[in-house]
């Protein structure tokens, strides 16, 4: 009898205790609100921001300034490889050393590519791109999962729904993520001197510089606070993987991703080099891409209150209006005008053509990742690296086409041909979706209601 008493003593002293310590962590949590994953959403983004604000810069730059079809060819080759590598190992990376030191990892490749552009052969070029597109696989599942995480815990501490966390979160993210491409090409602008040979070397080692700082941030991150205890199994990751694509939803959503890769690939090899170098000259490459990212990183943060606001379609509508205008203009001057009669006209229509397509960008890239995010919830790493596989086939397919040296009119043709049979598969799943893609989120919002 006293065994037993001591027992029942033992277990509701040591009961009293847990419950007295969650009551505790949860007042401090209700207390932050939120605060501390906001925090780590931040740096997060400044994270993307030091990687990209190089990376993107010399994107953009490839196929003006290296001869010859080299640095078509590398682009190609970094997103073939991201293919088969997100495919393969970006999820199972991400499940094993978990999201911050994978994050960690795979910034080292962006920092050895951007080393290898300070001498630019074939063997350099392709070499590093193959590895830049196994670490683009990693960091790209990693971000996707590390931010469900933060828009899920943020939710839960400030009591709103979910959707609602998805699209602000992927709006800060992706609008901070667009400033890095306004950094960079400010820094390229001003650094580069296409009659100064030496100047290349001045801006890849400022770009290092930024690369580095981005990468070091990521070791401020706090590692998630939910563990996966199951044990790791190679072929059981990439199986979800593959098995996500078998998902109606999924199936719905893959022509609008592959279009995402498309089109910021044609904006950053074609763009550059079919009528920003002809019209303006290869010296305002920067400054254009600069007007494109700064209404891109200022529409993103707007774009979660404009899903609840003005509903998603209405967005998703924008966003397909905006860059096919910018389609039919470039397709009209290309077919029965010349890229160069744009002189003739405005030099201002370039930039015009630039914020709109930045505006369209910032509405697919939010909208993507925020569907993503609340329908894939409980399989994230897996979503995010389809995310990235059918990208970086939109990517791979845009340079490829460069390197083949396919016409302007064609590859705008392929453009428009993707956009809309991706805005018809949307009305699709808008009408699958029992209240449409405007209550998209719904039902995973009253999860996380129920939960507090």
């Amino acid at each position: 009898k006293r065994q037993y008493q001591r027992r029942v003593r033992g277990t509701f002293s040591s009961s009293g205790t847990t419950y007295a310590k969650m009551e505790q962590e949860s007042k401090l949590k209700d207390a932050s609100g939120g605060t501390k994953y906001f925090v780590q959403l931040l740096i997060l983004s400044f994270g993307f921001f030091g990687l990209f604000s190089a990376f993107g810069a010399i994107q953009g730059l490839m196929s003006t300034l290296i001869r010859g079809q080299l640095g078509y060819w590398s682009m190609a080759t970094i997103y073939m490889s991201n293919v088969f590598c997100a495919l393969l190992l970006g999820t199972a990376v991400v499940r094993y050393f978990k999201p911050k030191f994978s994050m960690m990892m795979a910034g080292l490749f962006y920092i050895n590519f951007i080393s290898a552009n300070l001498r630019p052969t074939w063997n350099n070029l392709i070499l590093s791109s193959v590895f830049l597109g196994f670490g683009a696989s990693i960091l790209w599942a990693g971000e996707g999962s590390y931010l469900t995480m933060l828009a899920t815990q943020y939710s839960r501490a400030k009591n709103k729904p979910l959707k609602s966390s998805m699209g602000y979160f992927n709006g800060i993210f992706f609008g901070i993520f667009n400033l890095s491409i306004i950094v960079g090409n400010i820094v390229e602008s001003f650094v580069y001197d296409h009659n100064d040979p030496q100047s290349i070397y001045r801006l890849c080692f400022i770009y290092l510089g930024l690369a580095t700082v981005g990468n070091l941030l990521f070791l401020l991150l706090d590692q998630p606070e939910t563990e996966d205890s199951q044990p790791f199994q190679l072929t059981t990751k990439f199986l979800q993987t593959f098995h996500l694509m078998k998902d109606k939803r999924m199936l719905l959503i893959i022509p609008i991703i592959l279009y995402s890769g498309l089109e910021q690939g044609f904006l950053f090899g074609d763009f550059t080099k079919e009528v920003i170098t002809p019209v303006l000259g290869a010296e305002n490459i920067g400054f254009v891409i600069c007007v494109y990212a700064i209404v891109s990183a200022c529409s993103s943060p707007m774009m979660g209150h404009a899903y609840d606001r003005y509903g998603k379609k209405h967005v998703v509508v924008l966003g397909f209006g905006s860059h096919y205008l910018v389609f039919l203009v470039l397709l009209i001057y290309s077919n029965w005008y010349s890229i160069e009669d744009l002189k003739q006209h405005s030099r201002y229509y370039i930039y015009a053509m630039a914020a709109i397509y930045g505006l369209g960008d910032a509405i697919w890239m939010t909208f993507i990742n925020t569907i993503m995010s609340i329908f894939f919830t409980d399989k994230s790493e897996a979503a995010f690296s389809n995310l990235k596989i059918w990208q970086s086939c939109g990517y791979f397919f845009a340079f490829y086409f460069g390197a083949l040296e396919m016409s302007m009119s064609s590859k705008l043709l392929v453009n428009v041909v993707v956009l809309l049979v991706s805005c018809l598969l949307l009305y699709a799943l808008d009408k699958k979706i029992s209240g449409g893609i405007d209550s998209l989120g719904d039902e995973a919002s009253r999860d996380v209601e129920k939960a507090n």
